[in-house]
């Protein structure tokens, strides 16, 4: 953990602020312009900011950040949630493709950590917390922060996909297996 003095500043010309509900959609723009830039496609929502932002031990006010320009365009955006005893602590940032390299994700993934720490700290007594963070393979700019920062890659999500015209039949669920909606306060 980098000591106070040493955090990178916010730059010039941006200020940050707690997200508000009206801020869904240009989190989402932002995520998805992000997204595109570097991997070519987003499947970012705003209902999936929505959800995530009423997941149970989650707080806006405090575990996640907005990143205004100085016109008040939201340029940028950072969370952290963790699991319930606070062992596994994760951070996603985001800064809108006309805003890189400024400084901004710097200062996002420091005060990432920082809440990280926070959040550490409620753990029980001799655990040991993680932080975690993820970004697209092709994404330099993270790749480059997170390594600088001493992250190392543990594992490798791949999205596959199908068209679903060409799907045939019913599913066939292999014994005992059984699939179903996830129900909310029992499947967590």
């Amino acid at each position: 953990m980098r000591e106070k003095d040493d955090r990178p500043s916010l730059p010039p010309g941006y200020r940050t602020r707690p997200p508000r509900r009206s801020d869904v959609a240009a989190i989402a723009a932002v995520a998805g312009a992000n997204d595109t830039a570097v991997s070519g496609e987003s499947d970012v929502t705003e209902a999936e900011i929505a959800f995530h932002w009423d997941t149970p031990r989650y707080d806006p006010e405090h575990d996640a950040l907005v990143v205004e320009a100085d016109d008040g365009t939201v340029v940028g955006y950072r969370c952290v949630s963790s699991c319930q005893d606070h062992l596994q602590i994760d951070a996603y940032l985001v800064v809108h493709p006309e805003h890189w390299r400024r400084g901004l994700e710097p200062f996002l993934l420091t005060d990432a950590e920082a809440r990280a720490v926070e959040l550490a700290a409620a753990a029980q007594a001799g655990a040991r917390a993680s932080l975690g963070v993820w970004c697209f393979r092709q994404d330099e700019i993270l790749q480059q922060l997170f390594r600088a920062a001493g992250f190392a890659p543990t594992r490798v999500f791949q999205q596959m996909t199908i068209d679903a015209a060409a799907i045939r039949g019913e599913p066939r669920w292999p014994a005992g297996i059984e699939v179903r909606l996830f129900r909310r306060g029992v499947d967590e």
